[in-house]
């Protein structure tokens, strides 16, 4: 019976219960296939960047022109404030006149 379980795995590796080998050939196909697919994600991730670089610039130059209009917003409006000053002292200087008139 000892000699009986031994023989049978024997035999079972024996008849066909190897490890396979992978060819070359295979290994080289299988290697092509993801070098094709890392070449692809590299060219498309630099176009993504190369994107990225144009609208970070264009992001810039529409911050730039936002921050000028809004400074020369803040300029009239400061002008337009000390216009309504002077007219607001000139019409009490002329309701003064008025009055005592």
């Amino acid at each position: 019976m000892k000699k009986l379980v031994l023989v049978v795995p024997v035999l079972a590796l024996a008849l066909g219960g190897t490890t396979a080998c992978a060819t070359k050939k295979f290994v080289r196909g299988q290697v092509g296939e993801v070098n094709d697919k890392v070449e692809s994600v590299s060219k498309s991730l630099e176009e993504t960047q190369e994107r990225t670089k144009a609208n970070e610039a264009k992001i810039a130059e529409v911050d730039q022109r936002a921050q000028a209009a809004a400074q020369a917003a803040d300029t009239k409006a400061t002008s337009a404030g000390q216009r309504a000053d002077g007219a607001k002292t000139a019409a009490e200087a002329a309701n003064t006149k008025a009055e005592s008139v």
